[in-house]
């Protein structure tokens, strides 16, 4: 899952628009009407995670939240997305995820008096929403946690590991055993299906990152994997998210994706482990992907949570361990590639 957390660099600030960078993604919050009267604090060293505060000093307008700021064709897209908002210091407030379709009542979603500590959860909801909006019916302040996007997953057509050879894995159903990297097995309760809308989502948030043959070690993965950008790798006691191994050469993100759009799958085994994608260590699923955002979610409603497996997750690039970068550049070395971000 996406998860932006608002934590990355920065200073706390008190100023009526702040622009700053999460994982990568650039966001924008800034006021609407009276931005005189509004005030935001953006705090990235509040524990755990950091976060953003809104005032409204009386004037009653409004506070827009933008990924990627002020470029064009910067969506978010409705099925999976979840904010968490922190706490409500005073005052009432509503939220409005503005549709791609035009500002309206009819494409909009609002949620009316968001209380402390409430995640707002859109479901499967297949709207498009181009910027959320947080509106103050009466002066107060209140935090913002987190935003999270839910693409978590194996494209269409990757290979996975069983006993009997590999397989699709969107042909793995319920009952299938798949091999796991420890070299043992374990059974597929639940495949989740997510499509994505190639011409309404940003290629930089959704597009899969391709994972070349040999890019971690000799025939890891044996060919090129392709996951979501969140989609954690096992490398060394760690899990590490497929976009923070990006170096521009043997690990980058597809820039171009078939105009029908594409569908990511995502195993779920009844517990949090790695299974062998490509040859390559790769999570199943777990708890902090909210069912709901797959389209057919309906099937696992009662399903039991599924914790974390004990291992350190790396969702930056600056996160990465010494030994970890020095391999990449090895390998890349190795298969005669250029280590050099694009």
């Amino acid at each position: 899952m996406a998860t932006f957390d608002f934590n990355d660099g920065g200073v706390v600030v008190n100023a009526s628009s702040v622009a700053f960078n999460d994982t990568g993604v650039n966001f924008t919050i800034s006021t609407v009407a009276n931005p005189g009267g509004n005030q935001i604090s953006y705090s990235p060293t509040i524990a755990p995670d950091g976060s953003f505060t809104m005032s409204d000093f009386g004037t009653l307008g409004a506070f827009t939240f933008d990924v990627a700021g002020t470029e064009p064709s910067q969506f978010f897209q409705g099925n999976g997305l979840q904010l968490e908002i922190g706490t409500i210091y005073s005052g009432n407030w509503n939220v409005t995820f503005v549709s791609t379709a035009g500002d309206n009542v009819t494409n909009n979603v609002t949620v009316v008096n968001v209380t402390s500590n409430q995640i707002i959860d859109l479901g499967a909801s297949s709207k498009v929403f181009s910027e959320i909006r947080f509106t103050p019916t009466s002066a107060g302040g209140m935090t913002v946690d987190s935003l999270n996007a839910t693409l978590l997953c194996f494209l269409e057509g990757t290979m996975i590991a069983t006993p009997d050879g590999e397989k699709a894995v969107e042909a793995l159903q319920a009952g299938d055993v798949v091999m796991t990297a420890t070299g043992g097995t374990t059974t597929v309760a639940w495949l989740g299906e997510q499509p994505v809308a190639t011409a309404t989502t940003n290629p930089a948030k959704v597009n899969p990152i391709r994972i070349r043959a040999g890019a971690l070690g000799d025939m890891i993965p044996a060919r090129d994997l392709l996951v979501s950008p969140d989609h954690a790798i096992g490398i060394d006691g760690y899990l590490v998210n497929a976009s923070a191994l990006i170096n521009g050469s043997t690990i980058t993100r597809e820039g171009q994706m078939p105009g029908a759009g594409f569908t990511y799958f995502h195993v779920e085994t009844g517990t949090h482990e790695l299974l062998l994608a490509e040859g390559c260590p790769a999570e199943t699923y777990v708890d902090f992907i909210g069912r709901d955002g797959f389209v057919n979610w309906a099937e696992r409603t009662d399903a039991p949570a599924i914790a974390e497996m004990a291992a350190p997750r790396i969702s930056a690039a600056r996160h990465l361990p010494a030994p970890i970068r020095a391999r990449l550049e090895g390998r890349a070395e190795a298969l005669g590639l250029n280590t050099r971000a694009a």
